[in-house]
């Protein structure tokens, strides 16, 4: 009965380390625009900031995803434990169980809206820089 929520733990897990390596990126890139807007002209100022702007939008949106992935992986381990002691100990709190698994579940779907929203996010600032490009 617990091998599907340690399953779960291990899937939640490879998105995690997905989410983490998109906000480390995207940190990363905010450091390296830091430093081009301390050294760059008015008009590159004023784009740099668009574009930190966009950065920080989608640290958010990461980091959120990240904290319902995490409550979601606090949840299913709840789930195991609970199952263990409920059958060493012969408690009846299936519905209890039950109604903390699909708690885990939301948080996973609201973690992946988070997600979508951040890859939606830096696809839409992708094309504004390719349409600034183009009008050069």
């Amino acid at each position: 009965m617990a091998v599907g929520p340690v399953i779960l733990i291990s899937g939640i897990g490879l998105l995690l380390l997905s989410m983490t390596n998109r906000l480390g990126r995207t940190i990363d890139r905010a450091r390296q625009l830091m430093d081009a807007y301390r050294h760059g002209t008015e008009m590159d100022k004023a784009r740099i900031k668009g574009q930190l702007e966009v950065l920080w939008q989608r640290a958010r949106l990461v980091r959120a995803s990240i904290v319902w992935s995490s409550s979601a992986v606090l949840m299913v381990s709840l789930v195991i434990i609970l199952l263990f002691v409920s059958t060493l100990l012969g408690l009846e709190i299936a519905p209890f169980i039950a109604i903390l698994f699909g708690c885990c579940m939301v948080a996973v779907v609201i973690s992946l809206v988070y997600f979508i929203g951040d890859i939606n996010l830096s696809l839409n600032a992708l094309r504004l820089e390719i349409d600034l490009e183009e009008k050069k």
